[in-house]
């Protein structure tokens, strides 16, 4: 997220991050898109939490690092999700 440390809470709308070359931002859309592709050609299942974490800019330590998040709160939403989609998928349950 762009300048991450200037936020405390999940941000009303997503960044666009089309134009930051930061962390080659922009193209990290397309690669999830491949990469679902892929995923599912091979029978696994693709959850796609960039839409979930984009509005997540507090979840980064410092301005040092914003795109991994290393802080509880996001990614225990991620982890939620996943525990979740487990239960009713019934050959994981």
């Amino acid at each position: 997220h762009l300048n991450c440390m200037k936020h405390n809470g999940p941000l009303e709308k997503r960044q666009n991050l089309s134009s930051a070359d930061v962390y080659n931002w922009g193209n990290f859309q397309r690669q999830n898109h491949l990469v679902k592709g892929l995923v599912e050609k091979f029978g696994f299942i693709y959850v796609d939490a960039y839409a979930m974490l984009s509005f997540r800019a507090d979840g980064h330590v410092h301005e040092q690092d914003c795109l991994h998040y290393c802080v509880p709160g996001p990614l225990d939403s991620v982890v939620e999700l996943l525990y979740n989609i487990f239960k009713i998928i019934p050959r994981f349950s």
